[in-house]
């Protein structure tokens, strides 16, 4: 079986949906699903590289379980999720990159776990969580991992939520616990652009999407965009030019932070 064709016209599971170990398929294409009464599981596909076809759907009312996909690279086509109703897993997709697709979830029901995904490098995507509907947080053994100090997970942690976060990318702000905690503590805003590092050159400011940053050696630096709350909302990696391409952001305020291995400079860019 490739594909899930046969069942493009269902609307709603008032059960579990569990698509597991299934080796051919490669598309799910559930277009009108738009609810699941129960758990949705979506484990050991081998050839699965994307989830697009559940577009439609909006919520789970139990566990979501996205697990040992070998050829995932992202979870394109959660996209129209907003609440889980138990527990986030996930866990052993060797090649997914992002789980930026689940910026519109706001809340979940149980614990939120980040396991074994080898490829992944930032938890984007998973910042509008509200912290108080996680009851437990694990983010463990994804050796790519270095950006962990998203808005929900630092709430969860100022809080005194319980959390396993260790053996992330070493040398790192997401290797473990303490790592995660110091990276949270200089998101604020006010305490980053009350230092002396010095600011950095944009043109054009303002801008209508795509500006650049005037700097020595720039290739290779990280830049960092925050919006003015403090929540970072990317995180890329400088090429020589020093072009950033913000097309795809609202108009407004947004303040930058450019690394190697030290603080570089800071910076602020309006888009309109």
């Amino acid at each position: 079986m490739t594909t899930l064709n046969a069942l493009q016209n269902v609307t709603s599971i008032g059960g579990d949906l569990s698509i597991i170990d299934n080796y051919s398929l490669t598309d799910l294409n559930l277009i009108d699903l738009e609810s699941i009464g129960a758990n949705l599981t979506i484990r050991a596909n081998s050839n699965l590289t994307t989830l697009g076809g559940l577009d439609g759907a909006t919520g789970i009312n139990g566990n979501m379980e996205i697990t040992l996909n070998s050829k995932l690279s992202s979870l394109f086509g959660l996209g129209g999720i907003t609440e889980i109703g138990a527990d986030l897993l996930i866990q052993d997709n060797n090649l997914l990159v992002s789980v930026n697709a689940l910026q519109n979830v706001t809340s979940i029901g149980g614990e939120l776990t980040v396991h074994a995904n080898s490829s992944l490098d930032s938890l984007i995507g998973l910042q509008n969580i509200d912290p108080s509907s996680i009851t437990s947080l694990t983010i463990r053994q994804n050796v790519s991992l270095t950006m962990c100090e998203i808005q929900s997970v630092c709430d969860y942690l100022a809080a005194g939520g319980s959390s396993d976060i260790e053996h992330n990318a070493l040398d790192s702000e997401c290797r473990d616990l303490s790592a995660v905690e110091d990276a949270c503590e200089i998101t604020s805003i006010e305490d980053m652009f009350s230092t002396r590092n010095p600011g950095l050159i944009t043109f054009p400011n303002p801008t209508s999407g795509v500006f650049y940053i005037e700097a020595d050696d720039i290739e290779g630096c990280e830049l960092r965009i925050f919006n003015t709350t403090g929540m970072l909302l990317q995180k890329l990696q400088l090429t020589s030019d020093g072009q950033v391409d913000i097309s795809n952001m609202p108009k407004g305020l947004y303040f930058l932070e450019m690394r190697n291995k030290d603080l570089v400079g800071i910076g602020k860019i309006l888009k309109e």
